[in-house]
């Protein structure tokens, strides 16, 4: 607190003189004038980027998104006449099905969400996007990296034990669009890349495509 009262007078026009520029006259107060004007500066720097909580949304974050827990649900289709999200291969060869549920904590990194495994998920899974421009719908951009596995969240079954990893067809992380929105506290979309589920006898399943779903967290 005491910093900041400095840099207020400081940007104020008040220079404090110490015992030994008193003696100097003019020439003291010349001084310390250079060292006010970087003094300045240094306050005008950390105004503008110390201090701040880097985990809450910027102003520029229209999502109803809130840093805490969320689930995130990973599902590949074993079915499907879309050709934007075709059906996984051998899909129907896995234990538990390809669909993977974990627990996450979301934050917010400069205006960036980004989704982490929590600590007790026994997963290690990485999923940062990016806001469009919408009025309610906003769309969002983003990747995702890493593995996860089900907690069997949200059903009357138990765990599954269904593992997903995801990564890039070139690189090291899969691509996410979709959307969010500003009513509800969800975010929805498709992730591609190079994915694979494989159940607790070793079955793969491979996919192109899934869809992905950031809700509110299920018990």
């Amino acid at each position: 607190m005491r910093k900041r009262i400095v840099h207020i007078w400081v940007a104020s026009g008040f220079l404090i003189m110490s015992r030994a520029d008193r003696t100097h006259g003019v020439s003291g107060w010349t001084a310390h004038s250079r060292h006010a004007k970087v003094l300045l500066f240094a306050s005008l720097l950390c105004v503008s980027g110390c201090g701040g909580d880097s985990s809450q949304p910027s102003p520029l974050n229209r999502l109803n998104l809130h840093p805490g827990p969320y689930s995130l649900w990973l599902n590949g289709l074993g079915i499907s006449t879309d050709p934007a999200v075709p059906a996984c291969a051998n899909a129907t060869s896995i234990r538990g099905g390809t669909s993977v549920t974990t627990r996450v904590d979301l934050t917010n990194e400069d205006g960036t969400w980004v989704v982490r495994s929590s600590g007790h998920s026994n997963s290690q899974l990485e999923f940062r996007f990016q806001e469009g421009s919408g009025v309610t719908t906003i769309p969002i951009s983003g990747t995702v990296k890493g593995t996860a596995v089900d907690m069997g969240q949200g059903t009357p079954t138990l765990p599954s034990g269904v593992t997903v990893s995801i990564r890039g067809t070139s690189t090291d992380v899969g691509q996410v669009a979709g959307h969010g929105s500003t009513v509800t506290e969800v975010v929805s979309g498709t992730v591609s890349g190079t994915i694979e589920f494989v159940d607790t006898l070793g079955h793969v399943s491979t996919c192109s495509t899934i869809l992905l779903d950031l809700t509110l967290p299920v018990p």
